[in-house]
């Protein structure tokens, strides 16, 4: 498994060829020399899996909190107990910037309510969703903790993910 530290180090990429990487010989009899396809790419290769558990950990701890991490199937990407302090994760993303973009997102709402107490958090969030909800949108993505959540999630994700 690949650690935090070895993705930001840059230690985990290698290259894979695609194309043939068979020499190619002249169709003449005459001997011209012998060259690769031109067709021959190199192309990033990850070399083993990414820990996820430990890449949240890692994150979640850098921004001085101690929420915890779970993994969980559902129909969302990530979600935060508040009342826990706990971050659910999907066991699979589809990019790491899909990954990095969830575990922020959800770390902002524990910044949150870090910063509010739970209760408070709990109370307020609540009433932007039904305020949210009585103007006849989503109760979650029309809520501006939610929305507030992802423009701080953008960025953040730049001190995560190497250019």
């Amino acid at each position: 498994m690949i650690k935090l530290k070895d993705l930001l180090e840059g230690s985990v990429t290698g290259y894979i060829m695609v194309g043939s990487k068979e020499l190619v010989k002249p169709d003449d009899e005459t001997y011209r020399s012998w060259k690769r396809p031109d067709m021959l790419k190199m192309k990033p290769l990850l070399t083993e899996r990414v820990d996820y558990h430990d890449t949240a950990s890692e994150i979640i701890k850098s921004y001085g909190l101690k929420s915890t991490v779970k993994f969980s199937s559902g129909a969302h990407k990530g979600d935060y107990n508040w009342k826990k302090d706990v971050i659910n994760l999907r066991p699979s993303y589809s990019s790491m910037k899909d990954f990095l973009m969830t575990v922020l997102h959800e770390i902002h709402h524990a910044l949150q309510r870090k910063k509010l107490g739970v209760n408070k958090y709990e109370k307020l969030y609540q009433k932007a969703g039904d305020i949210a909800v009585h103007k006849g949108k989503d109760f979650h993505d029309d809520n501006p903790f939610e929305e507030e959540a992802e423009k701080w999630a953008k960025k953040e994700l730049s001190k995560w993910m190497k250019k």
